[in-house]
């Protein structure tokens, strides 16, 4: 899933997130595992810069947030 927010005033966004770096969600019965997630601030001119899985900073109005929700582990072998 992929959500974008975008402020209309000046805001304090704080992310706590998992499963941004590292390893993906396990997948199961040999099922490969999901994709990481990934966030990402996009200021009203359109410059992008990734975000720690958790971190705190102060946008303004135009700005966006860009949170990619990890994907889920496979279940079974791949044929």
């Amino acid at each position: 899933m992929e959500r974008e927010i975008m402020a209309l005033e000046p805001l304090e966004v704080s992310l706590v997130t998992s499963r941004r770096q590292g390893s993906g969600p396990y997948g199961l019965e040999g099922g490969l595992a999901g994709l990481l997630g990934e966030n990402w601030w996009i200021d009203r001119l359109g410059n992008q810069q990734r975000l720690q899985g958790s971190c705190q900073l102060q946008i303004q109005p135009g700005d966006r947030i860009r949170i990619l929700t990890p994907g889920g582990g496979g279940y079974g072998q791949v044929r």
